[in-house]
């Protein structure tokens, strides 16, 4: 199962690391959240691949 949605995921988390790197370039400072919403969003193995990818000192990552 995992194999068939890795590169969805792939791309998910390139399209998330482009925004980001998107609203740095615009507004000069990096995001301090991500929301996760939506129904995909409560995939645990999506949360934790954004987690993985994604979370760190200045990042938090939420899915509520």
């Amino acid at each position: 199962m995992f194999s068939f949605f890795q590169p969805l995921f792939e791309k998910i988390k390139n399209k998330v690391k482009e925004l980001l790197d998107q609203t740095k370039a615009k507004i000069g400072y990096s995001a301090k959240f991500i929301f996760m919403v939506g129904g995909f969003s409560e995939s645990p193995y999506l949360k934790s691949e954004i987690k993985k990818a994604f979370e760190n000192n200045t990042i938090t990552v939420l899915a509520p």
